[in-house]
């Protein structure tokens, strides 16, 4: 694929940014950056589902569940990391 990683997923290229990315041994700040844009789309429709499931009147388990990560959880990924190496960018 020629030209940058982020470039070619932001205009729809989606397949063949993740075979580059799969192909490589590491990650690199590139992929991650691919990786984020990926999570944001995916907290944007998750945020759009949950919005019509509480207009259509759903009553969740947990309601108070769903929060951003906290700066503790942040470091205890990291710590995580630390331990086990580099985790699978999704779930970054």
């Amino acid at each position: 694929m020629s030209g940058s990683l982020i470039d070619g997923y932001l205009a729809g290229d989606h397949g063949a940014v993740w075979d580059d990315i799969r192909a490589r041994n590491a990650p690199t700040p590139e992929d991650a950056a691919v990786a984020t844009e990926l999570m944001r789309r995916v907290a944007h429709n998750v945020e759009v589902i949950v919005a019509r499931l509480d207009e259509a009147g759903w009553r969740w388990a947990y309601p108070d569940t769903r929060r951003p990560p906290s700066t503790e959880d942040l470091e205890s990924l990291a710590e995580l990391e630390e331990r086990l190496g580099p985790l699978p960018l999704a779930l970054i």
